[in-house]
């Protein structure tokens, strides 16, 4: 269920190909899309909110440009909670800021785990909610369309 279009799995990831390109392999990392996201990071260290945007942004771009006419299905909501979801996690400093490590997101997403090893722990004062995901969905939103 996880690989199936338009369900779960979206066009835009920031890791996997999309489901035309991906040749219904899209579930596995793949180092040239996540070598796009890492280009417009730019080695910061901190990825905030305009930066997770500027991914999030390009790579829709980039699906609705190169996939099938018709095929592509916008997945704005998906996209802007899977960013409100990651900020979150790997946040530092303040939750709500959206100010999270470059170092944890990386390997979350290339490695599929947790960060332990880069010093990450589970923050029970900062736990992620509905309402928490919301609200940074709702500055992630305000930003892209500033």
């Amino acid at each position: 269920m996880l690989d199936k279009p338009h369900a779960i799995e979206h066009d835009n990831s920031l890791s996997r190909e999309d489901y035309n390109f991906g040749k219904f392999n899209n579930t596995v990392f793949s180092p040239q899309i996540w070598g796009q996201v890492l280009g417009i990071w730019k080695g910061a260290e901190i990825i905030d909110i305009d930066l997770a945007n500027k991914a999030r942004l390009e790579r829709v771009t980039v699906s609705n440009a190169t996939d099938v006419p018709g095929w592509y299905v916008p997945a704005v909501p998906n996209g802007v909670h899977e960013t409100a979801f990651y900020l979150s996690l790997f946040s530092v400093g303040d939750m709500a800021d959206g100010n999270a490590r470059q170092d944890w997101i990386d390997v979350w997403f290339q490695q599929e785990r947790m960060p332990f090893e880069l010093g990450w722990t589970v923050d029970q004062r900062n736990t992620t909610t509905a309402a928490s995901l919301t609200a940074l969905g709702d500055k992630l939103t305000a930003a892209a369309s500033t």
